[in-house]
């Protein structure tokens, strides 16, 4: 929840120095960094859920979050903002270089038309995004904040793998919702959802 405190702040700039130097070495510029904001783990990895890890929710409290969904996603909110506030990390300051996933999947799982199950879910084991809405959500958001300042917009994007053995097709519906979502957690990330209960 604190990117120094972590210690996950020296190993980024230290990272973002050699990029910058391999960069500048190879192609004489400096390189665009983005940062992916994660999501926050299902409800269903929370103690006594149906994924749940004691040893991951152990780690859990030693990044300074309570073990549950909720903590989660206020820990990456305040990692993130201290992120893009940090002078030492330039590369990722404001919010265009944000990517974020994770207000998309808060947003998703709030919404009713995806959340259908009311099990808070995007993922196929609780962590990692599901084959089918969590990646494409995932993928709108990329493609947002990739090109719509350039003039491009995931809405509408008749894109979608649909042919993979075993895992459903998103629908037409699903797909206008998702993309709509990724669209507003672009438009509006910093204003990070508190709750998706």
């Amino acid at each position: 929840g604190n990117l120094k405190a972590s210690g996950a702040r020296e190993y980024l700039i230290k990272f973002i120095a050699v990029v910058n130097e391999k960069q500048q070495e190879k192609f004489g510029c400096t390189p665009v960094i983005l940062w992916t904001m994660f999501w926050p783990y299902s409800i269903l990895c929370e103690k006594g859920g149906r994924f749940e890890k004691e040893r991951l929710t152990e780690r859990m409290h030693a990044y300074d979050y309570d073990g549950t969904s909720a903590g989660m996603w206020e820990c990456i909110q305040r990692s993130t903002k201290e992120l893009i506030a940090d002078p030492e990390i330039p590369q990722i300051s404001g919010s265009a270089n944000i990517i974020p996933c994770g207000t998309s999947v808060v947003m998703a799982r709030a919404d009713a038309r995806i959340n259908t199950k009311g099990a808070n879910e995007l993922t196929r084991d609780g962590y990692h995004m599901s084959f089918n809405l969590g990646r494409y959500l995932a993928a709108c958001t990329w493609f947002q904040r990739l090109f719509s300042n350039k003039g491009y917009s995931v809405l509408g994007n008749g894109y979608r793998v649909d042919d993979v053995e075993g895992i459903r097709p998103v629908t037409d519906e699903q797909a206008a919702i998702l993309q709509e979502i990724a669209v507003r957690a672009i438009d509006s990330w910093n204003e990070l959802p508190s709750s998706y209960d």
